[in-house]
Order: structure tokens, then sequence, then C-alpha cells
């Protein structure tokens, strides 16, 4: 998913591939979305949103004034693809995978007070009842 929002979101900008100018503002906004907005950090969250606005409309502001800057702004894109980065490095270091015996094949999985599913919803395993007394 993340390789067709980026392949569309580039045909857009087609005319700035080959500016360095763009490049550098699509690995500045790429690193701000990898590391700021994707830091996870409950605390970070609110301010990093309003960051992302600020820089965002700062961005706007100073190519409406000197228009050879709109390509670094166009570089915006370039926050999508952090931010695919770093959720693909959360899935595959920091999530838990187990086998699913209907899916065929290892998936994520999530845990629950009704059990393991995996990330189609199937049933990995369910709790073990509580002994009584």
């Amino acid at each position: 998913m993340l390789i067709w929002v980026n392949s569309v979101l580039l045909y857009i900008y087609r005319d700035f591939l080959l500016s360095p100018f763009f490049w550098l503002g699509y690995l500045v906004f790429g690193l701000f979305g990898a590391f700021i907005l994707g830091s996870g950090n409950p605390s970070f969250e609110r301010g990093s949103r309003i960051l992302a606005f600020v820089v965002l409309v700062v961005s706007y502001l100073v190519s409406l004034r000197y228009p050879g800057t709109l390509v670094f702004t166009a570089g915006f894109v370039g926050l999508f693809s952090g931010l695919g980065l770093r959720v693909m490095f959360w899935d595959t270091s920091q999530g838990k995978w187990a086998y699913c015996a209907t899916c065929g094949r290892q998936m994520q999985i999530t845990t629950n007070e009704n059990g393991i599913f995996c990330s189609k919803g199937h049933v990995i395993s369910t709790p073990k009842p509580k002994p009584a007394g």
C-alpha cells in the first residue's frame, strides 16, 4: 500500500523529481515522519502533530513569497514514506507473530481477554479457564 501511495504522489510531482531541492525536502520530511511523528511516545504525540502542521504551513508560506522554494515544500510526500518505514520497522521488530492454521502462514497477532487472534481475526488460541476456588 505504501508503494502505491508514494507512486501516486510522486507521479503528481513528476516535474520536480530531477530537482535536488525536492529530494532534500523529501529527506527532511521523511526523517521528520520517521523519528518525530512516528515516535510512539504518547506525551510527544500532540506536540509532534502541531510541529508537523507548523512546518508545513511555514514551508507553504515561504513558497508563496519565494516561488522557487515550492520544490522543497513538494517534498512533503516524504512524510508518508517516513511514517510508513517507521510502522514497517515496528511491525517486524516489535510485533508479535504466530502461525495461523486458518491462514496457513505466520501472521501478526493481537491478544485480548478472549484469546489470541491473527491480524485477520482468526482464533489462534483461547484463554485457559481459571481454576475454581
